[in-house]
């Protein structure tokens, strides 16, 4: 959604997003409910292929900005400050403090 944001204010649109996951036994063991979440969210699922078939796929912005994702990367190239381009819960001080939070890890 943060990500979504930022394109729909950059590129005047939602583009076709790619989530990325790990592959290991928590996303695994989750995947069901995280596909569950996605769709009540109001998003749908489709393949790799429809993914990179949007035009954001043969974007290639010119900045070293890359590590947040071609949104991200797109933003900065149209002089968005890097600040405000990193979503806070990508932050391992928010995670740590989330987790203690909830008792993730007990």
């Amino acid at each position: 959604m943060f990500y979504d944001n930022i394109a729909q204010k950059t590129l005047g649109r939602s583009p076709k997003h790619v989530l990325l996951l790990h592959e290991n036994d928590m996303a695994a063991l989750f995947i069901a409910d995280l596909i569950e979440h996605i769709r009540l969210q109001g998003w749908k699922v489709i393949s790799p292929q429809e993914a990179y078939e949007d035009p954001i796929a043969s974007t290639i912005p010119d900045v070293l900005f890359n590590g947040q994702g071609r949104v991200a990367a797109i933003a900065k190239s149209k002089g968005w400050d890097e600040k405000l381009l990193i979503d806070g819960g990508s932050s391992e001080v928010y995670l740590d403090n989330y987790f203690q939070k909830h008792h993730v890890f007990k």
